[in-house]
C-alpha cells in the first residue's frame, strides 16, 4: 500500500493562513492577477474551460464563421468548450517530435469558416504564438488565435507573460495548477473592445448557481487539508490505480470528461483566498522553474537517449513538470508501468492525441500522425517539493532500463 503520493504537477501547496486571512483580506482578486500579468484587466471566470466557452461566444458575435482549429495535443475539455459553443472542430498537427503547431499542416486546415486557432502552452513547454499568429494573419485577417494558456499562468516568453500574444488569452486556475481556486479561470483581452465584448458575454451566459459555488468552496477548503502526500495517496493515487486496474488509462490520469460546462460567477470568499494565495505564487515559481532546470539536467545526462524538451532562449514555462520523450512507445509504457505503481509522481499529460479519445469520436474531422506519436511516447514527471530523492532514484532507475 502507497502512504505517500507526488502529485503529477507542481501546484502552489495551500496555506491555511491563505484561509484565515480571507475572513479580513481583500476580494479584489481580477485587479491583482492584472496586476501579477502587468496587464489593463483580465476576467475572472469559475473555470479555464468556462473562460474558452465564452471567448467562442464572443467571437461567434463578431463573424459568419463556425470552424476552429485545435491542436493535436491539448486537453479534451477544449473540443467540449467548443461543441458548448456549436462550432465545428479541426485539428492541427504538431511538429514532429515536438509540441508547436506544424504550419504546413495549419495552412491545410484554414479556410473561409474558420472563426479562430488555439495553440496550447504546457507546464512544461510554451509554443511559439507568435510564428502561429503571423503564419494565420498572412492567410486572413479575419482568423483569430486564443492562446491556451490554461497550464502556463505565469510563464513568460521573451520577458513577455504567456497569454497575451494572441488576440484572447485564456488561464486555469483547478485543482493542481500553480495558483488554484479548485476551480476557476481568466481571460485576457488584446484590445479595450475585446476585454468589453469578453464581459458582456460572461453577463449573457453565466447562470448564478449558488449551489455549485457553495461546492466549489467545500472543495477548496477540503483542498487545504487532503493537498499533502499521505492524503493525495487515497484522493489521487487511489482512484488511479482502480482504473488502471480496469485498463482505462483515460480515466486513470482524469481525461475523461462530460458536458455541460457550468458558467457561474467565482464568489467573494474564494476571491479573497486566492488573493491571499496568489502574493506566495512568484516565490513558488522560481522554486518550481529551479527543479524544472536541475531535473532536466540531471535526466539529460542520465539517459541521453530521451528528449526532455528543454526550452529554448526566452522561454520560461512554469516548470510545473518535465516532459520525457523516449525513442519507442513501448520503453514509454514500459516506464509507466513500473512508476505508476511508486506513487512517484509520474504520469501522462494527456492520455492520447486528441483525434483518438475513443468518446470524442465523430466530433472532430482530422487525424494527427506526429501528435499521436508524441503521445505514444511521452510522459510527465512532477517538479513538486513532495517529490523525494527515493522516488527520483526510481524514475532514473526506470527510465534508463
Amino acid at each position: 500500500m502507497i502512504l505517500r503520493e507526488a502529485p503529477p504537477t507542481s501546484g502552489l501547496r495551500p496555506k491555511w493562513s491563505d484561509l484565515i486571512g480571507a475572513f479580513r483580506g481583500p476580494s479584489n482578486l481580477e485587479e491583482r492577477i492584472a496586476e501579477f500579468l502587468d496587464v489593463p484587466e483580465v476576467q475572472l471566470e469559475c473555470s479555464g474551460t468556462a473562460s474558452l466557452v465564452i471567448a467562442f461566444e464572443y467571437l461567434k458575435t463578431l463573424s459568419r464563421r463556425r470552424k476552429v482549429v485545435i491542436a493535436g495535443y491539448t486537453c479534451p475539455l477544449v473540443v467540449l468548450a467548443a461543441e458548448q459553443a456549436g462550432l465545428r472542430i479541426a485539428v492541427c498537427d504538431t511538429v514532429r517530435g515536438g509540441f508547436d503547431l506544424d504550419l504546413t499542416h495549419l495552412g491545410k486546415q484554414l479556410d473561409d469558416e474558420t472563426l479562430c486557432v488555439v495553440p496550447t502552452h504546457y507546464g512544461g513547454a510554451l509554443t511559439d504564438v507568435d510564428r502561429v499568429r503571423c503564419f494565420i494573419q498572412a492567410a486572413s485577417r479575419e482568423i483569430f488565435v486564443i492562446e491556451d494558456a490554461a497550464q502556463s499562468f505565469g510563464a513568460k516568453y521573451n520577458g513577455r507573460p504567456v497569454g497575451t500574444a494572441g488576440h484572447i488569452g485564456i488561464f486555469s486556475f483547478a485543482a493542481g495548477k500553480g495558483f488554484t481556486l479548485y476551480e476557476g479561470g481568466c481571460l485576457y483581452g488584446e484590445t479595450p473592445e475585446i476585454r468589453r465584448g469578453l464581459r458582456e458575454t460572461s453577463t449573457r451566459l453565466r447562470n448564478h448557481k449558488r449551489l455549485l459555488e457553495l461546492r466549489r468552496s467545500l472543495e477548496l477548503l477540503a483542498y487545504h487539508f487532503l493537498y499533502n502526500p499521505l492524503c493525495l495517496s487515497f484522493v489521487y493515487g487511489g482512484p488511479r490505480r482502480y482504473w488502471l486496474k480496469r485498463n482505462d488509462p483515460i480515466r486513470a490520469i482524469g481525461d475523461y470528461f462530460t458536458g455541460p460546462i457550468p458558467l457561474h460567477k467565482v464568489g467573494s470568499w474564494r476571491r479573497k483566498v486566492g488573493c491571499q494565495a496568489l502574493s506566495r505564487l512568484r516565490d513558488h515559481l522560481d522554486r518550481t522553474r529551479d527543479r524544472f532546470d536541475a531535473l532536466s539536467d540531471q535526466l539529460e545526462r542520465a539517459c541521453p537517449e530521451i528528449s526532455t524538451h528543454s526550452p529554448a532562449e526566452g522561454y520560461q514555462p512554469t516548470g510545473s513538470f518535465v516532459f520525457v520523450t523516449f525513442t519507442s512507445g513501448k520503453a514509454c509504457d514500459e516506464a509507466l508501468r513500473v512508476l505508476w505503481s511508486l506513487g512517484s509522481g509520474v504520469s501522462r499529460l494527456f492520455a492520447c492525441a486528441i483525434d483518438e479519445y475513443p468518446y470524442l469520436s465523430g466530433r472532430i474531422t482530422s487525424t494527427t500522425t506526429n501528435a499521436s506519436d508524441l503521445a505514444r511516447r511521452t510522459l510527465i514527471i512532477s517538479t513538486s517539493e513532495m517529490m523525494e530523492e527515493r522516488q527520483l532514484g526510481a524514475i532514473y532507475r526506470a527510465i534508463r532500463s
